[in-house]
């Protein structure tokens, strides 16, 4: 591999650089230079910087026609079509904004400003989203209004959209679907956030570019930029948090020289048991992991090629039960995860003027082990036929790997106004087990999905989108002998349509967007034919080979008012479920476990999501912002579903200062969330009181010449408040969320 690695990097580096392109940037309102404003080209997807008068230059041998993004603080995000043959004029204005509210998306095609896409997506940086130091990237992304997560102690977080978990939501890293058996009540995300740029949410069915799972919504993890042309930049982090004794440090290395661009990350942080507010820990919360990321790029003629890999190490307890100690213990105890993640992709695109074709290729390798205690079989026969579990020994252990294919062509039917996207898409799965105990058998997926869609832009700011999808999913299993008997095999093939259409339309300061799409989700292979204890979720879980697919369709409007100082955003939904699959509580005990059994009803989600930013005119460093978000869930006969998150009300008072010395304070927040009571809870539930947390952080910098320093601190849960989130699978026991929490973070930042 070494030898490999540098013959390619010696191949690519003898190439010579191409043609440059020249430009300038602007100020739209007093035609003055802007200096060190982001140029970035969407094709490449890389790019540089404006130098002190306002003049860039970048690489576009591999072009003739190519998306700029330029972008600088206190201005709105300039995206332009350039068409570098007839360019008559190589200057961009910049208009400028004291809202900075509008990003390019990546979730959809088309290299367009969230505002301008038919599709409503929520999107947030890394850098904001980190700001209060959340434990985990599952945490973190609930921040944004709609979601939320399914979370069993600090270091397990399941991400719910609109009231959706699970398989029916799908996650994309690294340009490819990521897949580790998110079928679990206790399966976390399986991502953190190294080497993670921005993160973009699609709610509701997604299923025409994504999938036929992607029935409650996409999840999209969008890797950091490569550094900017002929530089060299990297970092190095560290971290403490005092509620879990968390450390945690992370290294980071860009480069981009002749077309050949390369990041590559390092990270590891370690976690004790979290800390409630009465200053006892929870028993076996502690967590760990270590994480690998890198990226490497080139481009050269009509064709953009990209490796990217990642590795991930989670060790994970597990608590069953509510018990306290006052000590700091970090060493893994049963029950406890451990999981180990490989994702590798190739991308490939290439460009032919404003059309282009893709293929992106992933791998993801799975593997999953479920630690348990010590314990005996009670009945003689079973001690013979089973030796006892030795402290520690591997009870569960799955390997799950997928192969997916992604096969992309857009053209372009008239001048930036009318595209066609078509694609193949689809995966093949293989599922392994090595434990001792089985609760889903050895598996075969194989999913194939074809759709075609198509955006329209007219000249008065009235854009469509519509398409169409069919998905085809074949599951085969053989018989598999367990311990309790045998899982005789399974061979079915699920197959349906999905559609989607949508329009969006601005009066100048005043845009509306509506969708009506349908989502078909094929169960999985755990509602199909679990048959067994699961351990971390304390339950006996048996499947139902006679389920259908969920069939869904969600009308959705998104109402967007967006003025110099202020913006208001509306988003209410409805989401139709045919064929809504559930686990079902029973009265049956096996094993000393529960038993729930996977059954099927319809059911309707409805609510949305209202967002307002407030910025007053004459104190330009002062944001003001707000965010509510609902849902209602409940079955054909009126009662309401499990695991439905309460109301939730986020206020936020941030100050961004734009300054210049040896030390500048560059931002600071204060914020307050206000989780409703929810008593409309399902079968074995019971209702949650309501809380409200109070946070804070402040963000210095100490610049250098190349680089500097960055300082945060900050603070959750100011007042030490005693709550429990409806959503906490630690409810049950009666276990308090973690009590206050103060971070402290360094990174130092150099390069040029």
């Amino acid at each position: 591999m070494n030898k490999l690695f540098f013959t390619l990097i010696f191949f690519y580096s003898s190439i010579a650089l191409g043609q440059t392109f020249k430009g300038q940037v602007k100020n739209a309102d007093t035609d003055e230079p802007i200096a060190y404003a982001n140029v970035y080209i969407e094709e490449t997807q890389s790019g540089t910087r404006t130098n002190e008068s306002g003049y860039f230059k970048v690489d576009v041998s591999i072009l003739t026609k190519m998306t700029l993004q330029i972008s600088y603080m206190g201005y709105q995000t300039l995206v332009q079509h350039v068409d570098i043959e007839n360019l008559e004029n190589n200057l961009f204005l910049l208009e400028p904004s004291h809202l900075q509210l509008d990003e390019v998306v990546v979730a959809v095609p088309g290299g367009k400003l969230g505002s301008e896409n038919v599709v409503s997506i929520e999107q947030q940086s890394m850098v904001d989203l980190n700001f209060s130091s959340p434990p985990t990237l599952a945490m973190a992304i609930t921040q944004i209004p709609g979601v939320e997560q399914i979370s069993t102690g600090s270091g397990i977080g399941k991400p719910v959209i609109r009231g959706l978990t699970g398989n029916r939501i799908v996650v994309y890293s690294q340009n490819t679907r990521l897949e580790n058996q998110q079928f679990g009540g206790e399966h976390g995300l399986g991502e953190n956030a190294l080497g993670i740029e921005r993160v973009e949410v699609v709610k509701g069915p997604a299923s025409l570019l994504y999938g036929a799972d992607a029935l409650g919504g996409v999840l999209y993890l969008i890797d950091e930029r490569y550094t900017q042309e002929n530089r060299i930049e990297g970092f190095a982090a560290s971290g403490y948090t005092s509620n879990t004794k968390g450390l945690k440090s992370s290294l980071g290395f860009k480069m981009n020289k002749n077309r050949i661009k390369w990041n590559l990350f390092g990270a590891y942080g370690n976690h004790a048991d979290y800390q409630i507010p009465n200053d006892q820990r929870v028993v076996n919360t502690r967590f760990n992991d270590i994480s690998i990321k890198s990226a490497l790029g080139y481009h050269r003629k009509n064709w953009v090629g990209n490796i990217r890999y990642s590795f991930l190490k989670n060790n994970i307890g597990i608590p069953e039960e509510a018990a306290y100690t006052s000590e700091v213990e970090r060493e893994m105890e049963s029950p406890y995860q451990e999981i180990g993640q490989h994702i590798i992709s190739f991308e490939n695109t290439f460009y032919l003027g404003e059309n282009e074709i893709s293929a992106i290729l992933g791998f993801t390798s799975n593997r999953r082990k479920e630690f348990e205690e010590h314990h005996e079989h009670e009945e003689e026969e079973e001690e013979e036929e089973h030796e006892e579990h030795e402290e520690g020994e591997v009870a569960l252990e799955m390997l799950l790997n997928t192969f997916t294919y992604n096969l992309k062509s857009k053209f372009e039917l008239s001048s930036h106004k009318t595209f066609l996207t078509t694609g193949l898409q689809g995966m093949y799965q293989t599922n392994e087990n090595f434990g001792e105990e089985i609760l889903i058998p050895d598996a075969h997926t194989f999913d194939l999905g074809i759709y075609s869609v198509i955006n329209h832009s007219s000249a008065n700011d009235f854009e469509w989108q519509g398409g169409l999808r069919f998905d085809i999913r074949k599951l085969d299993t053989e018989t598999m002998s367990t311990h309790d008997g045998s899982i005789p095999e399974f061979n079915q093939t699920f197959a349906g349509f999905n559609g989607s259409f949508g329009v969006s339309k601005t009066w100048n300061q005043l845009t509306l967007k509506t969708n009506l799409s349908s989502g078909f989700r094929p169960p999985n292979t755990a509602e199909l034919l679990s048959d067994g204890v699961h351990h971390g979720s304390l339950r006996y879980e048996r499947g139902n080979r006679e389920l259908n697919s969920e069939r869904a369709v969600q009308a959705d409007l998104t109402f967007e008012l967006n003025s110099e100082h202020f913006h208001v955003g509306l988003s209410p939904f409805y989401n139709y479920i045919n064929q809504y699959i559930y686990l079902q509580p029973g009265l049956q005990v096996i094993d000393d476990f529960p038993v729930f059994d996977y059954d099927q009803t319809n059911a309707k989600l409805y609510g949305g999501e209202i967002s307002l930013h407030y910025h007053p005119h004459q104190i330009h460093w002062l944001h003001i912002e707000s965010s509510w978000s609902s849902v209602t869930a409940e079955d054909e006969n009126g009662d309401a579903l499990p695991l439905i998150p309460a109301n939730r009300l986020s206020s936020k008072v941030k100050a961004e200062f734009n300054q210049d010395g040896w030390i500048e304070f560059k931002n600071i927040f204060i914020e307050h969330v206000y989780k409703f009571d929810q008593d409309r809870v399902g079968l074995d539930e019971t209702p949650t009181d309501s809380y409200g947390l109070l946070h804070a952080g402040i963000n210095i910098e100490f610049p250098f010449q190349k680089g500097g320093l960055v300082w945060q601190i900050g603070v959750n849960n100011i007042l030490d408040n005693e709550y429990i989130d409806h959503l906490s699978r630690l409810k049950s026991h009666g276990i308090y969320n973690p009590g206050r929490n103060f971070s402290f973070s360094l990174r130092w930042n150099w390069g040029g």
